[in-house]
C-alpha cells in the first residue's frame, strides 16, 4: 500500500481535472470502474490465487490506476480543453495550490487523528467490544458520508466555474438547489438508518455478539440524528473552497478538529460511555458555526454580488 501511494495521490488529480473540464461522466465511470476492479480482484487475488490479505492490498493498491486510465482518455479526446506543457516550477503557483488544499488536508488529517483518539478512548472505556462496534459504525457512516462528499464535489465545479465567469446568479441557484437536495437526502438517510438500524448492524455482526450489537445500535442511532448537518457542512465547505475563500474553510476544519478532540475527552467524563458517541456529530455541528457566521455577516452575499463581466471589445 505504501509503495503505491503515488497512485492514490495522482488519482485525485486526474479525476479533478477531468471533472472540472466538463468530463463528469468519464470521471464517474472511472471511479466506478476502479471500485469494481477492487471488488472483483479482491476475490481473485485472495481466494483464486491464494494471496490472502496481500491479495486484498494488491487489488486496492492498483484500483486507482484503472480510474486514471479511464480519465486519461478524456485528455486525448477532442473535447479536452486542458493543455499539458513543460514549465519551470513556480513557487508562487505551488504556494497558491497548497493554500487551496490546506483546508482539505486539515479535514483528512482530522479524520485520521480522530480515528486514533477514538480507538484509544473506546478501548479504555468499553474494551474490544467497543472497538468492534466503532468499526461497524465507521463502515456504515462511510456510505452516507460518501454520498455527501460526491454531492459536494459535484457542486465544486459549478461554484468555481461560475465564480470565475462572474455569474453570481448561477452560483446562488446551484447552491440553493444542491442545498435542498443534500437536506432531503440526509433527512431520508437519517430516517432510514433509524428504522433499519438493526438490519444494517446485522450485516457486520453475528447475532450472538449481543454486546457489540448493543453498542453499535446506540452509536448509529445517535449518529443518524446528525446526518442533515453533516451534508450541509460538506456542501458549504466545498462551495467556499470553489470560490477560493480558503481561510474560512480552514477555520471551519480546525474548529471541527479541536471540537471533536475536546468533546471526546470531556463528554465521557460528564455523561459516561455514551458521551464518546456524541463527540463526533457535535464536533461537526460546531465546525459549521464559522461558515454560518461568514454567511450572516454579509460577506457571502458580497462575494456573490460580483460585477458582471464586461463584454469583449470588437
Amino acid at each position: 500500500m505504501l509503495i503505491t501511494t503515488p497512485l492514490f495521490m495522482s488519482n485525485y488529480t486526474f479525476t479533478a481535472f477531468a471533472r472540472n473540464d466538463h468530463a463528469t461522466s468519464r470521471a464517474m465511470i472511472g471511479a466506478i470502474a476502479g471500485s469494481l476492479f477492487n471488488i472483483v480482484f479482491d476475490y481473485i487475488f485472495m481466494f483464486s490465487m491464494g494471496l490472502g490479505l496481500s491479495g486484498a492490498a494488491l487489488a486496492t493498491a492498483f484500483s486507482p490506476a484503472v480510474t486514471m486510465t479511464i480519465c486519461s482518455t478524456h485528455f486525448l479526446s477532442k473535447k479536452n480543453q486542458v493543455e499539458f506543457q513543460w514549465k519551470r516550477p513556480s513557487i508562487r503557483h505551488l504556494v497558491s495550490c497548497c493554500q487551496l488544499g490546506i483546508s482539505a488536508f486539515v479535514g483528512e488529517l482530522s479524520s485520521a487523528i480522530i480515528t486514533i483518539i477514538f480507538n484509544m478512548l473506546i478501548l479504555d472505556i468499553a474494551g474490544n467490544v467497543g472497538i468492534a462496534a466503532y468499526g461497524v459504525i465507521a463502515n456504515l457512516s462511510l456510505v452516507v458520508m460518501s454520498i455527501f462528499n460526491g454531492l459536494a464535489q459535484g457542486a465544486q465545479p459549478i461554484s468555481s466555474y461560475n465564480f470565475g465567469a462572474k455569474n453570481a446568479e448561477r452560483i446562488k441557484l446551484g447552491v440553493r438547489q444542491i442545498f435542498l437536495l443534500v437536506g432531503g437526502l440526509s433527512f431520508f438517510a437519517g430516517v432510514l438508518t433509524l428504522i433499519f438500524a438493526e438490519p444494517l448492524v446485522s450485516l457486520y455482526v453475528k447475532p450472538n455478539e449481543t454486546e457489540v450489537i448493543a453498542y453499535s445500535l446506540e452509536f448509529i442511532r445517535i449518529q443518524a440524528w446528525f446526518f442533515p448537518f453533516l451534508g450541509w457542512i460538506w456542501l458549504y465547505n466545498s462551495t467556499v473552497k470553489g470560490m477560493g475563500k480558503i481561510n474560512i474553510s480552514m477555520v471551519s476544519s480546525v474548529v471541527e478538529l479541536c471540537s471533536k478532540i475536546g468533546l471526546s475527552l470531556l463528554l465521557p467524563i460528564w455523561i459516561g460511555t455514551t458521551g464518546i458517541w456524541f463527540a463526533a456529530p457535535i464536533g461537526y455541528i460546531l465546525g459549521i458555526i464559522p461558515l454560518l457566521i461568514y454567511y450572516y455577516s454579509g460577506r457571502w452575499k458580497k462575494l456573490l454580488t460580483v460585477p458582471a463581466a464586461e463584454p469583449a471589445k470588437a
